[in-house]
């Protein structure tokens, strides 16, 4: 006859291996979780910065751009007279004799703006 030990044993002995698996799955799983948890504040973390960076070199162009533009200006206002003239008639509304100006945009004196 069969005692009920033996039979159990088997059984047993089948289960373990299926433990064994389940157990290292959760380590694994854990682990993972662990290491998620560690670093991804720090890849959001350099992803923001990365995109800070991007806007910054955006705006370093952009002045760089107005740098260049300003230096230009300042260029032909020292060296160009005829670019001189040109501009402080349109800023002061100066015009020679016999000449006529037409405004296509809003008068400079208008505060409707």
């Amino acid at each position: 006859m069969h005692s009920p030990h033996r039979s159990a044993a088997p059984r047993d002995t089948a289960l373990l291996p299926l433990l064994n698996r389940f157990l290292i799955l959760l380590i694994i799983c854990g682990t993972m979780a662990l290491a998620l948890m560690t670093f991804y504040p720090e890849w959001k973390k350099l992803s923001r910065m990365r995109q800070a960076l991007q806007q910054k070199r955006q705006d370093l162009e952009q002045l760089q751009g107005q740098a260049t533009h300003r230096e230009r200006e300042l260029y032909l206002l020292q060296h160009d007279k005829e670019y001189l003239e040109l501009i402080a008639r349109d800023r002061l509304d100066l015009m020679k004799p016999n000449e006529t100006i037409f405004r296509l945009g809003p008068s400079r004196n208008d505060n409707r703006r």
